[in-house]
């Protein structure tokens, strides 16, 4: 859960899959990462979902549903903003 401007909760679950090569081996620099979950404030609700995909350039560090949350968090920051600002 993160706090964003006023009071404005957000929930979230990331996930991580591989796709398979052609011959069967797990397709580690081509993964799919998302972040699912819901924003929360003042009875308002705001639901959503974020999938990337790897570009194939490279294992990374960090894993890719990690990596779906946090650009969600950031591109995504002034479109949540709003809920955090509204007023009823």
């Amino acid at each position: 859960m993160r706090c964003i401007g006023r009071s404005l909760d957000v929930h979230g679950k990331t996930g991580t899959g591989l796709p398979a090569n052609a011959d069967g081996s797990d397709g580690m620099t081509h993964g799919w990462g998302w972040f699912v979950g819901w924003a929360q404030r003042d009875g308002k609700t705001l639901v959503f979902a974020r999938l990337i995909q790897d570009d194939g350039a490279g294992p990374q560090k960090t894993p890719v549903g990690l990596r779906a949350r946090d650009a969600f968090l950031s591109e995504r920051h002034s479109q949540i903003a709003p809920l955090a600002s509204s007023r009823r």
